[in-house]
């Protein structure tokens, strides 16, 4: 089954050595187990409250505001495991979060990152990189027990036992986004236009493309090539390992504001020309266009051959291939995070909506006070993580 992952899950290659060679198509199937259940992305951040205050100094200031109401949680389907206290600076925030079948890994505002024990909420280690002015665009995590956390300047690599700092390369161009991590071959896009390949072993630039407009959102893997959408509206498609585009550029008529996710085989993008696209790298056109009234800010799901977005305020469900509307859910806003017996988890930054997955229907509604992000480990049934505009990370099981 796969695992519902944060944009920064990423498997890697070992970045101190060239790994036995495989092949591109294997690299990219590896990279996209990360993305093909892929439950929201980055969407919890554009539904995270605002404003709220930051991590208080106090460990019981910081649980007394994140009030976890068990009855609540039961009508969702889960109970609460544990709940974690990740090294947050006073007044800070957690801007970052990525979940692992063993450990969950955090960055604040300070460029605190800190690894925690799945089993039981426990520290295991805090590092932090800089007095606070450096912007960590990306968080992964290697196959050989090392945290890569990705600066817009430089990449550090961490032990995953002990936090130490083990590596530190510099990039060629300023990145602006978190990678695509293929093989041992980083791939990001950058604010001048140019979605930039970053050798691991050795540290250097393997290979750049320019797309001629700046990229903000993170390359997404489509079978056996990366999608890059730049803020012009261009869609691009590369293979990761040489640079070469699939197909000639596509282009909406504007860009998008949320991240674009895969079914597998197609790139799903909300964009900002009242537009949700389906594209395909072996399509010189989209492969479906399904036209809104207001611009999309609200980055899409895909579970089950079903694509859900809010399309003008509510959940709307599509057949992922040809682009079918199949259901909407009036009012009910947000992005879908998790499946748990067999309905739809939708979060929208204030509340968690349980629907039934065949027509919309609303289960149930609950507020989850304090909440910023939500993250499953499993799409089905899995665990679910929430991490607290207060510092707090917590573990919820199934019932």
């Amino acid at each position: 089954m796969p695992r519902l992952a944060s944009s920064f899950d990423r498997p890697d290659a070992r970045p101190t050595h060239r790994p036995a060679r495989v092949s591109a198509s294997r690299r990219l199937t590896a990279a996209l187990a990360a993305w093909a259940g892929l439950l929201g992305g980055c969407a919890t951040d554009a539904f995270s409250p605002s404003p709220q205050p930051g991590a208080p100094e106090r460990f019981e200031d910081r649980r007394a505001g994140f009030p976890i109401r068990d009855d609540d949680f039961a009508r969702l389907g889960y109970r609460q495991d544990w709940v974690g206290y990740p090294p947050v600076a006073a007044g800070g925030r957690i801007v970052q979060m990525s979940v692992y079948n063993d450990i969950v890994s955090v960055v604040d505002s300070a460029t605190n990152i800190a690894v925690l024990e799945t089993g039981n909420g426990q520290v295991r280690w805090k590092n932090q990189l800089s007095s606070g002015m450096m912007r960590i665009v990306g968080l992964s995590r290697s196959d050989d027990g090392r945290i890569l956390a990705s600066s817009d300047a430089e990449l550090f690599a961490m032990r995953i036992d002990t936090g130490d700092t083990v590596l530190r390369q510099r990039f060629e161009k300023v990145v602006n986004t978190a990678p695509v991590l293929v093989g041992d071959t980083a791939v990001y896009g950058t604010a001048i236009g140019e979605i930039l390949a970053h050798g691991l072993p050795l540290g250097t630039k393997r290979w750049g493309y320019i797309t001629g407009a700046a990229i903000n959102l993170a390359p997404v893997p489509v079978g056996e090539a990366v999608g890059v959408v730049t803020q012009r509206g261009d869609v691009v498609f590369v293979n990761p390992i040489t640079g070469t585009p699939t197909t000639s550029h596509k282009r909406m008529f504007a860009g998008a504001a949320a991240a674009p996710i895969s079914t597998g085989s197609l790139l799903i993008v909300p964009s900002l020309d009242q537009s949700l696209y389906a594209f395909s790298p072996e399509a010189e056109r989209a492969i479906w266009r399904y036209r809104t009234s207001k611009p999309l800010r609200v980055s899409p799901a895909y579970h089950a051959g079903r694509v859900y977005c809010e399309i003008e305020g509510s959940l709307t469900a599509f057949e992922s291939s040809t682009g079918k509307p199949l259901w909407t859910a009036a009012n009910i806003r947000g992005t879908v995070v998790a499946v748990r017996n067999n309905r739809l988890v939708v979060w929208d930054g204030a509340n968690a909506t349980l629907l039934e997955p065949e027509d919309g229907g609303v289960v149930a509604t609950v507020a989850i006070p304090g909440a910023t992000r939500l993250i499953a480990d499993t799409i089905e049934d899995g665990n679910l993580y929430i991490a607290s505009a207060s510092g707090l990370i917590a573990k919820f099981i199934p019932r």
